[in-house]
């Protein structure tokens, strides 16, 4: 074939391929993304940076004070950003229960893997938790995306920046990269204030209690491909984006453009398997259908997200929403209001329309507040076949929105995959839905601000909000330097419960190699269930780590506090503070208010003197065999040599030397005055 054909059914090639991604007949034509541009940073194909933040929620209880604070905060946060043409705002939000036992299991996993470490047997323990709390919770996400559009640049320095950009490829000779990720489709000029942008909103948001993270670019594709197809999803899948290694691909007489061997596509890796358009309302995506709702006329009265929320929430319905709020939201009814200013005389509704954006431009300029255009779509979905169960959810999903402030909803946009693909993260800017133009402040008050969050991403123990949202807690971590527990219920509450599903989750910690140090002291026996779980989880050989007394006063039961720690012959000052008021006290007259003059200095002095006269120096207590017939065989095993001037002090060090710690101390409780 002469170079001539190559290059004509090649330049056919391309045409077919502009004009299906024209008319949208590819999944792929929806997806804007194109590459990474830092290791924060998406690019889309015209330029546009993105950056996507994880919201995980608040760190206190929203109350309506608190709610006001919130939604000042963030006004203020965005003002600055949605008072200048370019910047975007995405706010995603989804809600499903069928990953729950796999998301609580993610939460228990430290827990389980200190378990196995400390030989306990609790497994059935972890899966009746995981079980019972998969009826009641469910799983939730928030994600912000930041965008900064080429436009935000003025109109000069764009059209600078673009030339530079062209003089560069053709310089550099760059193939066209149709089939892989365009590594030059960034505007180097717009980075700066991109960055600017994300690390204000980063600084407002963790100055507002909000916990939120940047997600690295991998992290963010995979966040991505899950609102595409997540049961097309690994947990550990990675793109492969600039940067990684590669795919391995057959280059033996490859005879097309050198760029085809790079990166793959990422609209390909995002939405790995094609969709069928089933009616005007339904779209197949992988294993399931979605329907989506678009809200065309917003409330009179606005409400916040929590209100929708629960209004959703009885249905069992899994659903996401979407909201977009670019800047420059007078832009979009420039024409309209001007058209019915004109004509205004004809008729009072469009007397309306000019009167309110006449509103809108006064507080766009008499006040500091910006004016945003919003387009929200609602989705939800069902398993593949079940196309009745997926127009129940959506029914229901389109009479909770309706309930929300009495708004109007449709169904029907004409491309339903569009639909689909607006209510992706981060996925396209072409959204469906009809716009809105709104106050800023009005709109945060909206959006899904107030949901719960815990310091922990882990914890052995697990609460979980009202709502069902999942919150992880684990005593004893590094998150607190402090643990003061104050449990005020009244009786049959379950406080005692409570107290011990805590002691639970201490001991299994996240990393711990032996279990740690608890003393329960009890009025009851609400303690022994939890002492007889771990004392029967263990194995044999370490149940005696764990111990139940209830106290009593019999011979069994009584110490000695004149006892020292292993070894040591005088007590620590601690210790010998108690020993001195102990006396004091004894020696108190009944009802007496104080003791006699000098009696703790007295008694200071006779606790010296008497651990000085059993020093080894002077008259150490005598051992005397038959006392402990333990003692004695581990003396005989050890080749300890005994003689009429042997003492209990000879044979504690005898004991420790040789390792046995336990009847060491058991010895010198013989020595002890």
């Amino acid at each position: 074939m002469s170079k001539w054909a190559e290059s004509f059914f090649e330049g056919v090639d391309v045409f077919f391929a502009w004009l299906s991604t024209s008319l949208k007949q590819t999944t792929e034509s929806y997806c804007e993304l194109e590459t990474a541009d830092s290791p924060t940073v998406l690019v889309n194909h015209d330029g546009t940076l993105i950056s996507i933040l994880k919201v995980e929620g608040i760190t206190a209880l929203a109350g309506t004070e608190e709610f006001a604070r919130l939604v000042e905060g963030l006004t203020n946060t965005f003002q600055a950003a949605m008072g200048r043409p370019g910047h975007v705002l995405q706010v995603y939000f989804s809600h499903d229960k069928q990953n729950i036992k796999k998301a609580i299991r993610d939460i228990y996993a430290p827990a389980e893997a200190t378990e196995k470490r400390l030989g306990l047997n609790l497994d059935d323990l972890f899966n009746e938790r995981v079980d019972y709390l998969a009826q009641y919770c469910a799983e939730e996400r928030v994600y912000f995306v930041l965008m900064t559009r080429p436009f935000n640049l003025p109109s000069d320095q764009l059209k600078i920046a673009n030339k530079a950009k062209l003089k560069m490829i053709r310089e550099q000779k760059l193939p066209p990269f149709r089939h892989t990720q365009t590594l030059f489709a960034a505007i180097p000029e717009l980075r700066d204030t991109h960055s600017a942008y994300v690390r204000s909103v980063l600084n407002d948001l963790d100055t507002l209690g909000i916990i939120a993270k940047l997600l690295e670019v991998h992290d963010a594709i995979h966040a991505i491909r899950m609102t595409a197809d997540p049961d097309f999803t690994a947990d550990d899948w990675r793109a492969t984006l600039p940067g990684d290694s590669i795919p391995v691909r057959e280059v033996n007489d490859f005879e097309g453009d050198v760029s085809d061997l790079l990166w793959p596509s990422l609209a390909k890796q995002v939405i790995p398997r094609d969709a069928e358009v089933l009616d005007r309302r339904s779209v197949l995506v992988g294993d399931k259908i979605y329907s989506s709702t678009y809200i065309d006329l917003f409330p009179k009265d606005v409400r916040p997200f929590v209100a929708l929320f629960s209004r959703v929430l009885p249905t069992h319905v899994p659903w996401r929403i979407s909201f977009l709020l670019e800047s420059e939201g007078l832009n979009t009814i420039k024409l309209k209001g001007l058209m019915a200013s004109i004509l205004s005389f004809s008729s009072a509704n469009n007397r309306l329309i000019s009167d309110a954006v006449n509103l809108l431009k006064y507080i766009n300029i008499n006040t500091d507040e910006s004016v945003i255009r919003l387009r929200v779509i609602a989705t939800t979905w069902a398993p593949e076949g079940d196309l009745p169960l997926l127009r129940r959810r959506s029914s229901e999903l389109v009479k909770a929105i309706q309930g929300w402030g009495s708004t109007d909803v449709s169904e029907i946009c004409g491309d339903p995959f569009a639909g689909f693909a607006a209510t992706m993260l981060a996925t396209t800017l072409e959204s469906p839905a009809v716009a809105s133009v709104a106050p800023l402040s009005e709109v945060i008050s909206m959006l899904p601000i107030t949901r719960p969050a815990s310091p922990w991403q882990t914890g052995a123990l697990l609460f979980r909000s009202p709502d069902g949202k999942a919150w992880p807690f684990q005593p004893g971590s590094s998150q607190q330097t402090t643990w003061i527990d104050l449990v005020y219920a009244r009786p049959g509450s379950g406080k005692s419960v409570l107290s011990s599903a805590q002691n639970l989750a201490l001991c299994l910690s996240a990393g711990l190699s032996r279990l740690p140090r608890i003393a329960i002291i009890d009025i009851g026996p609400s303690s022994s269930g939890l002492i007889s779980l771990l004392k029967e989880a263990l194995p044999p050989s370490t149940r005696h780590l764990v111990a139940y007394h209830r106290i009593r006063m019999v011979p069994e039961y009584s110490i000695n506090p004149f006892d020292t720690q292993l070894g040591c012959r005088y007590p620590t000052a601690s210790e010998r503070s108690f020993l001195v008021n102990f006396l004091t006290l004894l020696t108190t007259p009944l009802g007496a208010a104080k003791p006699y003059d000098g009696m703790p200095d007295l008694a200071g002095m006779v606790v010296d003197e008497l651990y000085k006269s059993l020093t080894d120096e002077y008259k150490p207590t005598p051992y005397s065999p038959g006392v402990e017939e333990l003692i004695d065989g581990i003396l005989e095993e050890i080749g300890f040599v005994r003689d009429s001037k042997s003492t209990w002090w000879e044979v504690t060090d005898a004991l420790y030397s040789a390792g046995f710690l336990h009847e060491a101390m058991l010895a010198q409780r013989y020595a002890m005055p």
